[in-house]
């Protein structure tokens, strides 16, 4: 059969779309409570921790070893795997192989969408306790309906409300304005997924 883009041969049996990364549960720091040094690593080993992404600088930690968890790496960094909606419903097998078709939001990758909202101090409890970005980053993530709505829209809608409640407290008992502390959005390796990608579910069968 044919598919919306022309090619011959292709059957597709299911169409996804990644709504955001998945964000770990606590457990997973029960049983791994911190991860070990990289400089604990031996010099000798041909792959070591140190030269890992696991433990680039964070930009702007209040302790150097706040992230050193699972469950905040994976959060700030995306790597606890993706959530997707289902677009066309359908039947997978073993052999079944994914294709991206689609990018709606390429400047939205997995990686940089969770440094920016779940990175720095956000990453211990992974919640949002910090903006990290802009204003502007905020609203335009605030009102992108391809992202998922539960801890990501809803929690960045949440934030906003709490720190403009805080506002107003501070305004209304100093009578001066008062602000969080503010970084620019940092840069990282993009991933090859982004938010709001469609991936087509071909059967090799």
């Amino acid at each position: 059969q044919q598919d919306d883009h022309g090619d011959d041969g292709i059957d597709v049996v299911g169409i996804l779309q990644v709504t955001s990364p998945r964000l770990p549960c606590f457990r997973v720091d029960k049983k791994h409570p911190i991860i070990s040094s990289a400089s604990s690593c031996s010099s000798s080993s041909s792959t070591t921790l140190s030269s890992s992404p696991l433990y680039s600088p964070s930009p702007s930690p209040s302790s150097p070893s706040f992230r050193n968890t699972v469950r905040g790496v994976c959060a700030s960094h995306g790597y606890g795997g993706i959530f997707c909606r289902v677009l066309q419903e359908g039947s997978v097998a073993i052999g079944d192989r994914l294709v991206l078709v689609q990018r709606p939001v390429p400047e939205w990758t997995l990686y940089d969408l969770s440094s920016l909202v779940y990175g720095g101090i956000n990453a211990k409890q992974a919640e949002i306790k910090q903006w990290l970005g802009t204003d502007e980053q905020l609203e335009e993530l605030i009102s992108l309906e391809l992202l998922a709505w539960f801890e990501w829209r809803q929690a960045l809608i949440n934030f906003k409300k709490r720190r403009k409640s805080n506002f107003q407290t501070a305004q209304d008992s100093n009578g001066s304005r008062s602000e969080g502390t503010l970084h620019s959005r940092y840069s990282a390796a993009c991933l090859a997924i982004d938010v709001a990608v469609t991936i087509y579910v071909i059967t090799c069968n």
